[in-house]
């Protein structure tokens, strides 16, 4: 009963393993083991389970080069079986399952670098010195293993260095790249805010030439900006009244038996109102921006007022906001007295 168990398995697996394509070969790994890698990928790709599983353990009690070739062949067989396999597998040769990763993070760290010539600067090194840099970027491990400083660390000093001492070193130097990136990352931003700084500046220059005190500016031009500002402050009240009259209108449920009949008159009347000012609207900004070229338009979007001026507005707009207030309230008075079935008619006051 055993025994068919095993040959099912077995035979499970091997459909898997025949399958599975090769990994590439990274340039770097077939400079530094020559042609181990290629007559591994053969082995593997004609072999049972059980020959893949033989390969892989053969690296295991081998050096760095073996190392690598091991970390291969278990990245192919957990590519080409499914997960209860490849476990069942690891138990079944008594292989611990971290054994099996820390090969593959060998091979995914020798197989990450750049040429054959920091390759072989790390297989110096030794495996247990060289995965000390497992957790560091790539390019801070190839520029170490071609003999530049890298967070204060020199190939020379990884060498001289016992493991424990190594690891004092790698974890000194991941602080003090913390602590380097932390500062690039404060410098651009710094570098953005003196940007922003400066844009800032250059737009309160272009601005300040049509910035003048009141004193100092023409009775047409101070004039027309005042009239300018108040009847924009009217327009602007009488959209909020508008939008208020929407709110009541249309926006509110309605009790009255007729609403959804009224309701949508009510609604195109106020969408009509609002389409012929928006159309002069745009009409007029038209006209302002073909009368200026692009070097004065900066005053079309973007033009400053003097404390009086915006005093001024202010002042002129409560006086327009209670104009139009007490004729709304006369509006509402006059339609009271005239409402159809009134007893008497309501005087209208005002």
């Amino acid at each position: 009963m055993i025994q068919g168990t095993m040959k099912k398995t077995s035979t499970t697996a091997v459909a898997a393993i025949n399958k599975a394509e090769a990994l590439p070969v990274p340039a770097a790994l077939g400079d530094y083991l020559r042609g181990a890698l290629g007559k591994l990928d053969a082995e593997l790709m004609g072999a049972t389970a059980d020959q893949a599983w033989q390969a892989a353990q053969r690296g295991l009690e081998m050096e760095t080069a073996g190392k690598i070739l091991a970390g291969r062949a278990f990245i192919h067989l957990r590519d080409s079986l499914d997960k209860q396999q490849f476990a069942a597998g690891l138990a079944e040769r008594g292989l611990p399952r971290r054994s099996a990763y820390y090969a593959i993070e060998v091979y995914n760290l020798f197989a990450a670098m750049p040429d054959g010539a920091s390759v072989q600067a790390l297989a110096q090194l030794g495996v247990t010195k060289a995965m000390a840099f497992a957790s560091w970027a790539h390019d801070d491990v190839a520029a170490l293993a071609h003999g530049e400083e890298v967070h204060g660390l020199t190939l020379e000093a990884v060498a001289d260095a016992t493991t424990r001492e190594l690891e004092t070193l790698t974890k000194q130097a991941l602080q003090k790249g913390a602590e380097v990136e932390k500062l690039k990352t404060e410098s651009a931003n710094l570098k953005t805010q003196l940007e922003t700084a400066r844009m800032e500046r250059d737009r309160a220059l272009k601005q300040a030439k049509y910035l003048l005190a009141e004193e100092d500016m023409p009775h047409f031009a101070l004039t027309a900006r005042q009239e300018a500002m108040a009847h924009t402050e009217g327009m602007t009240l009488a959209l909020d009244m508008l939008a208020d009259v929407s709110a009541q209108a249309v926006f509110t449920q309605i009790t009255h038996p007729e609403a959804n009949r009224f309701q949508p008159i009510v609604a195109a009347t106020i969408y009509y109102a609002l389409g012929g000012v928006l159309a002069r609207v745009v009409d007029q900004m038209h006209l302002l921006e073909e009368r200026f070229d692009a070097a004065d338009q900066v005053a079309l979007s973007g033009m400053p007022f003097n404390p009086g001026e915006l005093k001024l507005f202010h002042e002129t707009r409560e006086r327009i906001a209670g104009r139009m207030e007490s004729d709304a309230r006369k509006r509402d008075a006059k339609r009271e007295n005239n409402r159809p079935g009134k007893v008497g008619r309501k005087r209208n006051e005002g």
